[in-house]
């Protein structure tokens, strides 16, 4: 049996990689975005499906998880697949990572409530589109990639213009944290054999 990390058994055996979720990127804030991206031979996420800046209304957001869902693969073993979170609907074949918000230290008390109000709504988009997701701190996504800049949102552009030459200002932290996705789904669902390969052995 398969391990993955401490030593728990494996959610999956070896995928190829058609079978292995898309990965989401979603950077809440006013100015950030979101990047949907899938994976390819060895296991490795290809260029963008799509980037889109953060929708400015709820509606924005309604439309674009109601379109990503109908595009996303389904299939019933989806659910089992991220974090054993079991959805009510058939489940979206799709990783969502959401970066976590938090106040800041001399924000106004109805500051915070639109906060919390915004990123609960985004929350339960992405849920009753029929995704699962996964929130994530900054520190835990830059320490994992070795990124530490503190907000310099120029050079997190650069760094990811680095991997993906056309990623826009808006969706540079969306692409990263679907980088971060990428790591954290593998390090569950390894190894993955690319589909000649399987082919060859079949």
């Amino acid at each position: 049996m398969q391990r993955g990390p401490l030593g728990k058994p494996s959610q999956a055996t070896t995928l190829r990689p058609s079978e292995l979720p898309w990965v989401i990127g979603v950077d809440p804030g006013l100015k950030g975005g979101i990047v949907v991206r899938c994976f390819g031979n060895w296991g490795l996420l290809q260029e963008p499906i799509g980037q889109y800046p953060m929708p400015k209304d709820i509606d924005g957001l309604i439309l674009l998880f109601s379109d990503l869902a109908e595009l996303c693969p389904r299939n019933e073993g989806a659910g089992h697949l991220f974090c054993g979170v079991h959805s009510l609907v058939k489940p979206c074949n799709a990783a969502v990572y959401v970066e976590h918000l938090q106040p800041f230290p001399l924000m106004s008390r109805k500051g915070v409530w639109t906060l919390a109000e915004n990123y609960g709504s985004l929350l339960a988009v992405i849920r009753n589109a029929g995704f699962n997701f996964k929130r994530v701190r900054p520190m835990e996504w830059q320490k994992t990639l070795n990124v530490r800049c503190k907000g310099d949102k120029e050079r997190l552009w650069e760094l990811a213009r680095g991997i993906y030459p056309a990623c826009e200002f808006n969706c540079a932290d969306a692409f990263l944290i679907s980088e971060y996705g990428a790591v954290d789904l593998l390090s569950q669902k390894i190894p993955v054999i690319p589909v000649d390969a399987r082919r060859r052995k079949e």
